[in-house]
């Protein structure tokens, strides 16, 4: 247990660097670069992220999972490594080629040459290593001084719109930088080349379980800013892409207990312990639907005066499209838990794999009617469906074996004593002119009712584990 808490907090120092140099850096950028440069950055990397797909495999996952279950033998772990290590090198170095020889068909070609460098960060990349025998200091503090580093470039050198070269140099260095310290920090013993070729090619095909999920999530995710550039405009992708940058931030710090559990589940599984395992994704989703709940109330109260004063003025649009994303906070979270706390660990990719696909036809199926009537907002809204709709599929099979994965009751009062902070933040907004004052003051006060709410009433896990604890 000790050893989980300390990954967990690991893990959360990481995810927060990733919360609050963006905070940062965003709204820099965007006032810098302006929404036309923005939006052909997301466009372009878009492409690129297919690419990247491909060279990753499902390696980070499936790795992780491989490596978990073989880390207490010395010399099979070293076996798995080298083996998994070699086949990810053999792919990426056949998709960096593919790439390079592709670009040249796209009427700025030299983006995305600068962008084989994220792709080539891929070769590199072993954090599934770590998280297999759940090391998560190292893999947390090399990404923790690379974000930095990234920052203090993009802060000191990024100074107008003719600067989206040295942005798109800066992000992919950002990738790069901590997968080649990484390799450096990995232990001798690993690099024993014990390698047999068949097992090499075993694990190509495991992980293609893992891998066809991951298209099918690029489908319904950067498809759409692919899509938003290829029928509207560049302008639209900056839109979009800006209004899910607050949801992005916030899931991947409620869902920083599932990277870390991902491997301690495939342990338990590997010692046949199932009915642990649903103890640990019921406590963990419990207190993942109090954050997640309460940020979406959070973010309802804030995003009228949020926007203008984090994106400025040329951003103003995307007001419209950040009260429908709120709920994907909520939506998200769930379905990433029962895959990556129940379903992976188990290999059971079968049911993982039919909610990706099933989300992925869902959206594009959508996109189709929505996007030609309604825009953006249509594109936001093929994804919330898409998103709905793999949660439950997720859900099902679950249900059907456990029962709930979470207390719905407490749920409900998480949802009554969100509704709070809605109401503090109509009041605020009288009283409060300043747009930052407002957006600090509305966010300590909205979360101090709903703490204080839930803690009354007696849903607050925070209570319920200091109870257990203390008695």
């Amino acid at each position: 247990m000790n050893k989980v808490i300390k990954n967990v907090v690991y893990q959360l120092v990481y995810q927060i660097s990733r919360i609050i140099i963006p905070i940062i850096t965003i709204p820099i950028v965007s006032r810098v670069l302006g929404a036309v440069n923005l939006g052909i950055y997301n466009y372009y990397y878009s492409i690129v992220s297919y690419f990247i797909l491909f060279a990753g495999l499902g390696i980070t996952l499936y790795g992780s999972r491989e490596i978990a279950i073989v880390k207490s033998d010395n010399e099979k772990l070293s076996q798995v490594f080298i083996e998994l290590f070699i086949m990810k090198g053999l792919v990426t170095s056949i998709v960096l080629f593919i790439f390079i020889g592709s670009v040249y068909h796209f009427n700025t070609p030299k983006y995305l040459l600068l962008f084989s460098i994220a792709i080539l960060s891929v070769l590199f990349d072993v954090s599934w290593y770590f998280m297999g025998v759940e090391d998560f200091q190292k893999f947390s503090l090399i990404n923790i001084t690379s974000q930095v580093l990234v920052f203090i470039l993009i802060i000191f050198f990024i100074r107008d719109k003719n600067d989206l070269t040295l942005y798109i140099i800066f992000q992919s260095i950002g990738l790069l930088l901590p997968n080649l310290i990484s390799i450096l920090l990995l232990p001798k013993e690993l690099f024993t080349f014990s390698v047999k070729i068949r097992n090499i090619f075993k694990h190509f095909i495991s992980s293609l379980g893992y891998f066809f999920p991951q298209i099918a999530i690029t489908l319904y995710t950067t498809l759409n800013k692919t899509i938003i550039g290829l029928f509207l405009d560049t302008t639209s992708v900056a839109y979009y892409s800006n209004a899910i940058i607050v949801n992005s931030v916030i899931i991947t710090v409620i869902t920083t207990v599932d990277t870390v559990l991902l491997p301690r589940m495939s342990s338990l599984f590997s010692q046949n312990r199932k009915d642990d395992m649903f103890k640990w994704l019921k406590n963990s989703l419990n207190i993942q639907l109090f954050f997640s709940i309460g940020a979406m109330f959070g973010v309802l109260s804030i995003y009228n005066r949020f926007v203008p004063f984090f994106f400025g003025e040329e951003f103003i649009f995307i007001i419209k499209l950040i009260p429908l994303l709120s709920t994907l906070i909520v939506i998200v979270p769930v379905g990433m838990s029962i895959s990556r706390q129940f379903l992976l660990p188990q290999g059971n990719t079968k049911d993982y794999f039919v909610s990706i696909v099933s989300g992925a036809i869902i959206n594009i199926g959508l996109n189709i009617f929505l996007l030609p009537q309604l825009g953006v907002v249509g594109v936001v809204l093929s994804n919330i469906f898409a998103e709905l709709f793999v949660t439950i599929v997720r859900l099902k099979p679950l249900i059907n074996e456990y029962g709930l994965p979470f207390n719905f009751r407490d749920v409900v009062v998480y949802i009554l004593c969100g509704i709070s902070i809605l109401g503090t933040g109509f009041i605020n907004n009288f009283i409060i002119h300043s747009n930052f004052l407002f957006i600090i003051f509305q966010t300590f006060v909205g979360a101090s009712i709903y703490f204080l709410l839930t803690y009354i009433v007696g849903v607050n896990p925070v209570k319920k584990i200091l109870n257990r604890k203390y008695g």
